[in-house]
C-alpha cells in the first residue's frame, strides 16, 4: 500500500498523471498480483487453518455463489444510487465539484468496502477486513488510476495536488508505522477518524 501510494503520489507532483506514468502503475498492479500469488501459502492463512472451513471447501455449494453475486450487485447498484444522490443533493447546495469528489463523492463510493469491512471484523474475520481495505487502497492507487490515466492525461486541481496528496502520504505512513505489531486498536482507529475530520474540514476550507 505504501508503495502504490508513493509511486501515484511521486507521479502526481506535477499536476498531471501522464499516459506513460499510467502505464506504469499498471504495471506495478501486475507486479504486485504476481507476488501475492507466489508469496501466499495456504497454511499462512488464519481462516484456512479452521477445521470446519477446509471441511466445507471439499463442495462447492451453489448457495454460497448466488449469495455472493446477489450481494455484488446490492452492493454495486447500491453504491451507485447512493453517489448519485449525494451528488445531486451537493450541486444543489452549490458546493464546489473538486469538494464533492474529495468528501461525499469518495465516501459514497467506499461506502461497500467498509460495510463488508465491518461485518468482517465483527464475525471475527480479521484478514477479510483489513485485507479489504489494503486491497482497495492498492487496486485504486495502481489500476483505477492506472486505466484512467492510460487513456487520457488527467491534470488535477491545485485544491487536489496540493491538500490530498499530503495526506495520502501521511495517511499511508500512519497505517504503516501502526499496523507493525499487527494490531490495529481502538484508540488508533480513532486516531484514523479524527485525521479524516480534519481532511474534510481542510479541503473545505474551514481549517
Amino acid at each position: 500500500m505504501l508503495g502504490s501510494a508513493t509511486f501515484l503520489i511521486y507521479f502526481l507532483l506535477d499536476g498531471v498523471l501522464s499516459q506513460v506514468e499510467a502505464i506504469i502503475l499498471l504495471v506495478g498492479f501486475v507486479v504486485y498480483q504476481v507476488y501475492l500469488v507466489r508469496s501466499e501459502k495456504p497454511d499462512e492463512m488464519p481462516t484456512l487453518n479452521e477445521d470446519k472451513v477446509v471441511e466445507n471447501l471439499t463442495e462447492l455449494s451453489w448457495k454460497d455463489i448466488v449469495i455472493v453475486l446477489i450481494a455484488a450487485a446490492g452492493i454495486f447498484f447500491g453504491a451507485k444510487f447512493t453517489v448519485s444522490s449525494i451528488q445531486d443533493l451537493a450541486i444543489a447546495m452549490d458546493v464546489d465539484k473538486t469538494i464533492i469528489s474529495l468528501t461525499v463523492l469518495s465516501l459514497g463510493t467506499t461506502l461497500p468496502e467498509l460495510a463488508v469491512s465491518i461485518t468482517a471484523a465483527r464475525k471475527g474475520h480479521p484478514e477479510i477486513a483489513v485485507g479489504g481495505i489494503l486491497g482497495s487502497c492498492i487496486f485504486n492507487a495502481f489500476l483505477v488510476a492506472g486505466v484512467s490515466g492510460a487513456i487520457t492525461d488527467i491534470t488535477l486541481p491545485k485544491t487536489i495536488s496540493n491538500v490530498s496528496i499530503s495526506f495520502l502520504l501521511i495517511a499511508a505512513i500512519f497505517f504503516y508505522l501502526i499496523s507493525q505489531d499487527k494490531k490495529i486498536s481502538k484508540w488508533e482507529g480513532m486516531l484514523f477518524l479524527l485525521f479524516y475530520v480534519v481532511f474534510v474540514l481542510k479541503v473545505s476550507g474551514v481549517l
